[in-house]
């Protein structure tokens, strides 16, 4: 009993460990696309996978809203288990999934919060955009790092509203790419929410939204060389 305990306060520390940044830096160097898988006997061969050599993740797009989010959740957390080091099996990845999923979708859930009177729009936009923000996106758009034309307009990203997919200039540099990651999706988030944001709005919000996660970084590697990524 004392071990299962201990294991499922290590779950959920891990689960805790798991945040809007996270999610971020994963996607300023991985795509996601969603696509139906093959079957096998008619059955899917898996809801989800990801490849780390090519870093790329598919979701089987022929399942429900609620199976493809706990997959996305799930495929993006083996991404972070393989770059953190944490050595999980199949097993706790899983739970560790399942925690978060009903974290931020269960019974449980955070409301959607309150518009605040005090703040700006776009301040309260700011401090609001969160991990179930972005995990809602990347259930509905593809993501796809492609070279993009040096056109000042989509030098570093651009979405395609009629296939539902976010391209991210994979030429830039990493912070310029994650910068482009939470520029897009503030761009989606703004029109599944029809907030209206212009190019200008939209680029001050992901500016301040980025630097209230990575300020820290601007002048060390260091988190970066412990997640294994952009480098």
């Amino acid at each position: 009993m004392a071990k299962n305990n201990l294991e499922k306060e290590k779950l959920v520390k891990l689960a805790d460990m798991f945040d809007l940044e996270a999610v971020i830096e994963i996607f300023a160097d991985y795509s996601i696309f969603h696509l139906e898988f093959p079957q096998v006997e008619s059955k899917k061969i898996h809801h989800g996978q990801q490849d780390g050599t090519k870093r790329k993740i598919f979701i089987d797009n022929t399942f429900d809203l609620a199976e493809r989010r706990n997959t996305v959740i799930h495929e993006i957390y083996h991404v972070e288990n393989r770059l953190r080091h944490f050595e999980l099996p199949e097993s706790g990845v899983r739970k560790v999934a399942d925690i978060i999923d009903e974290r931020l979708y269960g019974p449980q859930a955070k409301p959607e919060p309150i518009r605040d009177p005090n703040k700006s729009r776009l301040e309260q936009i700011t401090n609001d955009f969160g991990l179930r923000d972005i995990i809602d996106i990347l259930v509905e758009y593809n993501l796809i790092h492609i070279p993009l034309p040096d056109a000042k307009e989509i030098r570093y990203g651009m979405v395609n509203w009629s296939n539902r997919t976010i391209y991210i200039n994979s030429t830039e540099a990493y912070h310029e790419r994650r910068n482009a990651v939470i520029h897009e999706a503030v761009h989606v988030y703004s029109k599944d929410h029809h907030l209206h944001l212009n190019e200008k709005k939209v680029k001050k919000v992901a500016n301040r939204i980025d630097k209230r996660l990575f300020k820290r970084l601007e002048s060390t590697t260091e988190d970066l060389n412990d997640r294994g990524i952009g480098l």
